[in-house]
């Protein structure tokens, strides 16, 4: 599954070949401690995937082995082909650049907020052919959700982190 989203058809068929359904429910999970599974959360979002019928397994396998739950080794066979079809893209939940671009220059009514690592915001890692962050990006790395049994924290955890970043509830935040 690639980060680069392909075009409606190539996601409709990738997403069918998963087996995935619209009223099927949608357990999704990566290692724990991860931005897969909420990535791809949020791809089958975008794409029109029912919201209510989305779930993140919190701990992803490393809870679910350590809780000990069975896990296999065996090849699971293919699903079935999905009948979900993208209708609608969720437009709303993306910014283009422009309005991104325009959202950097005024920092009292917009946050603009970079979850990758600190050697990608510092620039010690080679991201998209250039090293160090956007101006004005606020660092809070994905990593920093997730409490050390890779769970994601609380709410009130989570907003905490923001106030302390200076992240206000009235701001409109950009995420990268």
């Amino acid at each position: 599954y690639p980060f680069q989203e392909m075009s409606k058809q190539k996601m409709e068929k990738l997403f069918q070949s998963w087996g995935i359904s619209p009223q099927k429910k949608i357990v999704i999970y990566d290692q724990g401690g991860q931005f897969l599974a909420t990535r791809l959360f949020y791809s089958l979002y975008y794409y029109g995937f029912p919201l209510k019928n989305l779930y993140i397994l919190d701990g992803g396998l490393s809870k679910w082995q350590e809780e000990g739950f069975p896990v296999t080794k065996e090849i699971t066979p293919p699903p079935k082909k999905g009948t979900f079809r993208i209708t609608k893209l969720n437009e709303n939940i993306k910014a283009r650049l422009p309005e991104f671009l325009t959202a950097t220059g005024d920092r009292i009514n917009n946050a603009i907020v970079e979850g990758l690592t600190p050697n990608w915001h510092f620039g010690e890692a080679l991201n998209y052919n250039k090293r160090g962050h956007i101006p004005f990006a606020i660092m809070l790395p994905f990593t920093d959700f997730f409490n050390a049994d890779k769970t994601f924290k609380s709410r009130e955890e989570i907003q905490k982190m923001l106030s302390y970043l200076g992240i206000r509830p009235e701001q409109t935040v950009y995420l990268h």
